[in-house]
């Protein structure tokens, strides 16, 4: 048995993470909700769940239903929760950014960067990047191109009219020479007419930034 068959596809790296990060059990729908996919591809991912020795698969009582989560039993738990907790802690900025809601971004970042020509970064940056959202809120990223700014704008609003994200999240597209990104403050000349201040926080998604 490989254990680490379980992060193979995306869907279920996206699931151990909330699993990680709860500490409680979760039904399909819970999960479905967190990782932003259907119940059916949820529930495809955990079909094989018996067969990892850190996942608990139990039913609630009375019902048939089925409920997930890391068990707390195994030498594998602890390991794969402190995992998930540096990146809660290095990328998520402390769990800043709400598990959900970067979950959505992974989503949201490699459709942009598959399908965005010239594309270099894309950052989080208002309320989710403070913490000072609301549950709910509009989601904002500034998307950072080396080449035409209208031509990637409307592939960046394409990529998320089709994702239909909840919550929405809304893009916003600069050009920039790549040497001016980075993972500090952003230069005056990324920022220079967007709705980002140099002295915003912004959090890097795509690794782009540090390359």
């Amino acid at each position: 048995m490989f254990p680490t068959g379980l992060f193979e596809s995306r869907t279920q790296r996206r699931i151990l993470r909330v699993l990680a990060e709860g500490n409680r059990q979760y039904t399909i729908r819970e999960l479905a909700e967190a990782c932003h996919r259907s119940p059916s591809t949820v529930s495809r991912a955990l079909s094989d769940a018996d067969r990892y020795p850190f996942l608990d698969r139990s039913t609630v009582p009375g019902s048939k239903q089925y409920v997930y989560s890391l068990d707390p039993a195994s030498e594998y738990t602890s390991a794969i929760r402190e995992f998930f907790a540096v990146e809660r802690r290095r990328e998520r900025h402390d769990g800043t950014v709400p598990v959900g809601v970067w979950n959505l971004l992974e989503d949201v970042t490699e459709r942009l960067e598959g399908t965005v020509d010239g594309f270099v970064e894309a950052y989080l940056f208002g309320p989710y990047a403070t913490g000072d959202y609301y549950v709910g809120g509009e989601v904002d990223l500034l998307v950072v191109v080396d080449g035409s700014v209208d031509g990637a704008a409307t592939a960046a609003e394409s990529v998320l009219t089709d994702l239909d994200t909840d919550p929405s999240v809304r893009g916003h597209v600069t050009g920039a020479d790549p040497s001016a990104v980075g993972e500090g403050p952003l230069s005056p000349e990324v920022t220079a007419d967007t709705p980002v201040d140099p002295t915003d926080r912004v959090i890097p998604l795509s690794g782009g930034a540090s390359s």
